[in-house]
């Protein structure tokens, strides 16, 4: 197996278990927030979007107007990594939008990953980061990083009192 089909394929089984934990989640779980008010559900699914999109779109090209049309404009005031959740759901899309883009995301950033070829794969990233020097680095990292919030979304799940998602 390629290192691009290995990096599709963590990616996929991330998204996968992402969607086992949003499944069964009933409307009222989406925007709890535990006490301390820390982060609700629909902020982390917010967040695997635009960070899928910076990871697999805007670390190897700059963004094309295109992006607009599958790329939320608010996503980064809502979601970025810098954004605060904000307990009030009417500053968000409903559960049913950001599971909507969560795909569209999705849907759009592999088909444009898988078309990178192996020269592009060792290139340096545009934007700094932390964990990653180049493409492949992020496509991996893309996989690890939606797994993270995953942990959060099961984490917030039993604090609300659902049963947990193997």
């Amino acid at each position: 197996m390629s290192q691009l089909a290995a990096a599709i394929a963590q990616i996929n089984a991330a998204r996968q278990y992402t969607l086992g934990l949003l499944a069964d989640l009933p409307a009222d779980a989406w925007f709890f927030m535990p006490t301390p008010a820390v982060t609700h559900i629909a902020w982390q699914v917010g967040h695997i979007s635009i960070a899928q999109y910076r990871l697999g779109v805007a670390f190897h090209r700059e963004p094309k107007p295109a992006d607009a049309a599958w790329l939320p404009a608010n996503y980064r005031e809502l979601f970025g990594r810098d954004s605060t959740p904000q307990a009030d759901p009417s500053l968000y899309p409903t559960p049913a939008e950001i599971l909507a883009n969560l795909d569209e995301i999705n849907r759009h950033v592999i088909a444009e990953v898988a078309q990178l070829g192996d020269a592009d794969l060792d290139r340096p990233v545009l934007q700094a980061h932390r964990f990653v020097k180049t493409v492949i680095e992020a496509l991996f990292w893309c996989s690890r990083h939606e797994s993270i919030h995953a942990g959060q979304i099961a984490l917030l799940r039993r604090l609300h009192g659902l049963r947990p998602q193997w």
